[in-house]
């Protein structure tokens, strides 16, 4: 009797487990599949830098599960402010245009002015709101958070510093764009399984 009721007890709290994250807010519900998808895009990008298989249909993926996910993380949001709304058409923008580039379909270039103006829009309503904070309502600085920073900040600078030789037929070019968007997908997947192994901890706690 005693076995029985031990035996089950992975299962009440796989069950518990997927109860409260259905009860969570849309944003935290699709972070999973949308960080995913990210780390799809790259993937893809990466492969097609290489001409390696598959590079095509990673990138569709990830797009598509980006425009598809998104506006139903935002129709699922209460309280929607007009900053969402242009986070929303940035990401369906960046979506498309991304599957109109690689598939080489014409009139790709107003989307990439739309999404164009909607990342900087997004980028400086964001940086407005951090400055106009409060300094007790800011987030506070650590050296977890510093080292992740870093870490994404040293990946651009690579991933651009490849892109750069790319272009100017340097060496080393493809060995600078792989380590930066390896460092980017490693630094989205180990964010993702660190977050959700805090949230799996919090919820056994409960």
């Amino acid at each position: 009797m005693i076995g029985n009721r031990i035996s089950i007890l992975p299962e009440l709290s796989l069950i518990k487990t997927s109860l409260n994250q259905l009860q969570q807010p849309a944003k935290k519900l699709f972070s999973i599949p949308l960080k995913l998808a990210l780390a799809c895009v790259i993937t893809g990008i990466m492969l097609k830098v290489m001409h390696w298989p598959f590079a095509g249909w990673l990138i569709i993926t990830g797009f598509g599960t980006v425009a598809l996910l998104y506006p139903i993380r935002f129709w699922k949001k209460e309280n929607k402010r007009w900053i969402d709304f242009a986070r929303l058409g940035f990401a369906v923008s960046w979506a498309i245009n991304g599957i109109f580039t690689l598939n080489h379909f014409p009139y790709s270039w107003p989307i990439q002015f739309i999404a164009g103006i909607l990342s900087l829009i997004w980028l400086l309503s964001e940086g407005v709101n951090f400055l106009l904070k409060e300094e007790n309502t800011k987030p506070s600085v650590n050296s977890k958070w510093a080292l992740e920073t870093t870490l994404i900040i040293f990946a651009c600078i690579v991933t651009v510093l490849g892109a750069l030789f790319k272009i100017q037929h340097w060496p080393y070019a493809d060995a600078l764009l792989i380590a930066g968007l390896v460092l980017g997908v490693c630094w989205m997947l180990k964010d993702l399984f660190i977050k959700n192994e805090l949230d799996n901890n919090d919820l056994d706690n409960e």
